[in-house]
């Protein structure tokens, strides 16, 4: 059975589970070669709108935020979540030159996605450019109404360890009032 019968998402999150990380770099470049042109992760039709969610958790969000009154329909593979998993996965195998390049990719299919602006500031505060891992959590906490509550969570705890490595390191810019 090929991987995108079975959804190259969830066979590459199987392989990363199980530590295959070649087996899930595989998978997941054959996907990226493989997008088909003009791939968007929301598609709109006259009575119904199919997105590509990421999880169950983000479906739950979009529907109960009221955001359409359309059908919603669940499209199961998501390119955008490609790139935010085979940045996972050089990060894992410690390619971090190349991580930074997946999460903006990923952000290129899918600017409003939390989770690619939370990585790309988890990545951008481990090499020590904590303003700018600042501003992406901020993005990310903000950019959708209809982020889960876990998405608003993680931003706003990479906002404190940005925060805190940032003063650690003598590097704060941030627009912190002084403490009294």
């Amino acid at each position: 059975m090929s991987q995108h019968a079975n959804g190259f998402n969830e066979i590459a999150a199987k392989f990363a589970a199980e530590g295959r990380w070649s087996e899930a770099r595989t998978a997941l470049e054959n996907a990226i070669r493989a997008v088909p042109g003009g791939w968007k992760p929301v598609t709109e039709a006259s009575e119904s709108v199919q997105i590509a969610f990421w999880n169950y958790d983000e479906f739950v969000a979009y529907t109960r935020a009221g955001q359409t009154t359309k059908t919603v329909l669940w499209v199961g593979r998501s390119y955008s979540k490609a790139w935010y998993q085979l940045a996972d996965v050089d990060m894992q195998e410690e390619r971090f030159d190349n991580t930074l390049l997946c999460v903006e990719s990923g952000l290129t299919l899918e600017p409003d996605h939390p989770g690619l602006w939370i990585e790309k500031g988890y990545i951008l505060n481990r090499l020590g450019r904590h303003d700018e891992a600042l501003r992406c959590y901020e993005t990310a906490a903000t950019i959708r109404d209809w982020a889960t509550l876990g998405q608003v969570a993680r931003a706003l705890r990479g906002q404190g360890a940005a925060l805190i490595d940032s003063i650690a390191t003598g590097r704060c810019r941030s627009r912190l009032p002084p403490l009294p």
